[in-house]
């Protein structure tokens, strides 16, 4: 992570949109492992086995953004790709709950998503990422 990336965890509310992002994050990759009804035959399965597989690492990754917050080492390579995701995450739902997709205003638990919320996710993966 460079400078900018550290600066915007510490600074302001930047580090409240990641780890929102990483919460999402694990919750949908819980829901994929354990939704044995999703997906269509061995495509489904794939999906399941992939979640299953990075949801630990999710869960490392926020305890690692955790850490860092009071102190701890700063995010590593990897962990940083696993930020992204959950960001580009949580963008893409957010953004087609907005939409109106009633399935993905259900995944975020709200009625409604404010710009604001849409705003705050792209300039965090910017701003950790490095990236539009």
């Amino acid at each position: 992570m460079g400078p900018s990336g550290i600066e915007y965890l510490v600074a302001g509310d930047g580090y409240g949109v990641v780890l929102e992002s990483l919460a999402h994050y694990i919750r949908r990759l819980r829901a994929m492992g354990e939704d044995t009804a999703s997906g269509a035959g061995m495509f489904g399965m794939v999906v399941r086995q992939a979640a299953i597989k990075r949801y630990p690492v999710a869960r490392r990754t926020q305890q690692s953004v955790l850490n860092f917050l009071v102190g701890g080492a700063v995010p590593t390579h990897d962990e940083m790709q696993t930020i992204k995701s959950a960001l580009d995450c949580y963008e893409s739902d957010i953004r087609q709950a907005a939409e109106g997709s009633r399935y993905h205003a259900g995944l975020l638990g709200v009625d409604a998503v404010p710009d604001a919320k849409i705003r705050a996710v792209r300039e965090a993966r910017v701003a950790v990422c490095g990236m539009d």
